[in-house]
């Protein structure tokens, strides 16, 4: 009972541990990116995308949304009410070439509640289920492919999502506010 006690602690330590540090730019991946620019006369793109942060004691990360790049400077930031999903939860290494994800849905704002997918041509649209919040744990085993002498690997590659070294000038503040936001709506055992 008192190793159970001391497992519980020390997870919640990892976990505030995580949310207080800075995030390093070699913790973070992205799935494929697919920019659109915005009409003519705004300097700016646009693009969905998965943000994963594999902190380094074991705490994950994940935030769906869309990105906004700014032309000029590159810097590029997350778009606020279009959608945002955060999953939150813990990976460990399985051996050299896989890891394995244990998260959940944490946090969604309120556009996701009625959200509706359609393909380009908007003639086939369907209605997403949704699930609440927080949702179920899920577990994801992970092929890491490719050696990287700054990140994990080149290339994660998970049942739904292919990941691969942010390349991004990302706004790492507004990302940790973010990480904050996930771990404090995130269930404790």
């Amino acid at each position: 009972m008192l190793k159970l006690i001391g497992l519980v602690l020390l997870a919640q330590a990892i976990s505030a541990r995580a949310q207080q540090g800075p995030i390093e730019p070699t913790w973070i991946y992205t799935t494929p990116l697919h920019w659109k620019h915005a009409p003519r006369g705004i300097n700016e793109s646009w693009s969905f995308a998965q943000a994963v942060v594999l902190y380094p004691e074991g705490q994950y990360l994940e935030i769906r949304a869309d990105l906004i790049k700014r032309d000029r400077d590159q810097f590029v930031s997350f778009s606020v009410g279009d959608g945002q999903l955060y999953r939150a939860g813990t990976w460990e290494r399985t051996d050299d070439h896989v890891i394995r994800i244990h998260s959940r849905d944490v946090w969604k704002d309120d556009k996701i509640l009625n959200m509706v997918h359609c393909d380009p041509d908007h003639k086939n649209c369907v209605t997403i289920e949704q699930h609440p919040i927080p949702g179920p744990i899920t577990i994801d085993t992970c092929g890491l492919e490719g050696d990287s002498p700054t990140h994990l690997a080149k290339t994660i590659h998970c049942k739904q999502l292919i990941l691969q070294p942010s390349r991004l000038n990302l706004d790492l503040p507004e990302l940790q506010h973010m990480a904050a936001d996930a771990f404090r709506a995130t269930p404790h055992p």
